[in-house]
């Protein structure tokens, strides 16, 4: 009979998933592989796995299962030397190559929230390698990264009437079009710096239109392909990272009294108090020319991305957005609940969450891999800027 029970330790000292995290919260008393499986939601399986892993590192302790590392490995018989095996052919190379891929779990919620009578928010997830555009993301899906990558992004459309869910689906759609017909792969950033001026283009010329004139979009954006994360900002629509526990906004506000944080004259407890908060420096749509503001990092295995726009940050904190990341392992539970999260607190805005885990084979965050040391600002929005 499996007994899996919790230790007393220093949560802290350990290296764990989001997920292995939500796991070791639910072990509050001895059970077995089977009542832990059924309180978690997930599958034995991987219960097993990730029990396997807490056992290594001194979470809990674990009676009637071998674990590999905890016992002594039994001594092979000795074998006769063979030659090394054949290389096989090129297509099964590439088989195991694809098989070895940085993945995703994705999901993500577009609401209209409580007060707006329209949904000007988009969202996008397109695997740019194989299947185009995924629909249905309420629902989580899994995404092997190819060579072309992987696009999320999250538009805020503005203009009143239906110009801004015109603004902020042609952002999404115009990006999406643009980098499958430019492979990315060679150039990342200025790849996906490119599909965002030719959205911005795009916009730009159906705003002359009158019954459009006056609309625009924001942006957020993340490129993910080879084993790295590009983002893509344009507004104030915001990109987090969750690694190893702590969140972290990486992008940063491009509105009036974002621009004064930023620079040390506002300080952001007073910023959030500005009459000035809501007024965005450029969007698409807005301006001829943009500055694409982008930073690029290695995801790791375990990392937790989030797109959202303001809706979601207008009510809710970023320590209960970490709370949350850190607590909720599926991305469609995830989401939901901050979405519900900014619903009940009052919906003053549509509201937009696009979470993505980090699986397949990333390579998990070091002891000193975090995300602020790994970041590399590509280009920035504001004083100095090129």
């Amino acid at each position: 009979m499996t007994k899996i029970s919790p230790r007393k330790i220093d949560l802290r000292s350990l290296r764990l998933s989001p997920e292995e995290g939500f796991v070791l919260s639910r072990v509050d008393a001895p059970m077995s592989l089977e009542e832990l499986s059924a309180v978690s939601g997930l599958g034995e399986d991987r219960v097993l796995e990730i029990v396997e892993n807490l056992a290594r590192q001194g979470a809990v302790d674990v009676e009637g299962i071998l674990i590999p590392e905890l016992t002594p490995p039994p001594q092979p018989a000795p074998v006769p030397s063979a030659p090394p095996p054949s290389i096989g052919p090129i297509d099964e190379l590439e088989d195991v190559a694809e098989s070895e891929a940085v993945a995703l779990a994705v999901a993500g919620v577009c609401d209209v929230g409580k007060a707006r009578s329209n949904n000007e928010d988009a969202m996008a997830v397109a695997d740019l390698t194989d299947k185009g555009v995924l629909e249905g993301l309420g629902a989580r899906c899994a995404i092997d990264v190819g060579a072309r990558g992987v696009l999320l992004a999250v538009s805020d459309g503005m203009g009143g009437e239906n110009a801004g869910e015109v603004a902020s689906a042609m952002v999404l759609e115009t990006m999406n079009a643009y980098l499958r017909d430019h492979d990315p792969s060679d150039d990342p950033a200025a790849t996906l710096a490119a599909a965002v001026n030719e959205a911005n283009a795009k916009v730009m010329a159906a705003a002359e239109q009158r019954e459009l004139s006056g609309m625009g979009a924001t942006l957020i954006a993340f490129l993910v392909t080879g084993g790295s994360a590009i983002t893509a900002e344009i507004g104030d629509s915001r990109a987090y990272v969750l690694r190893q526990g702590n969140l972290t906004q990486l992008s940063k506000d491009q509105t009036h009294v974002g621009l004064l944080v930023a620079q040390g004259i506002l300080k952001p407890e007073d910023a959030k108090k500005s009459r000035a908060k809501n007024v965005i420096l450029q969007a698409c749509g807005k301006l001829p020319e943009l500055v694409v503001a982008q930073r690029s990092f290695p995801v790791r295995r375990g990392d937790r991305l989030l797109l959202c726009s303001d809706g979601l940050t207008l009510h809710v904190e970023d320590r209960e957005i970490e709370e949350v990341l850190v607590s909720v392992a599926s991305p469609d539970e995830a989401s939901a609940k901050l979405v519900a999260m900014a619903n009940e607190r009052g919906g003053k805005d549509n509201v937009t969450v696009l979470v993505a885990n980090v699986e397949g084979a990333a390579p998990p965050a070091g002891p000193d891999d975090s995300i602020e040391s790994a970041v590399t600002v590509v280009r920035e929005f504001g004083p100095g800027a090129e």
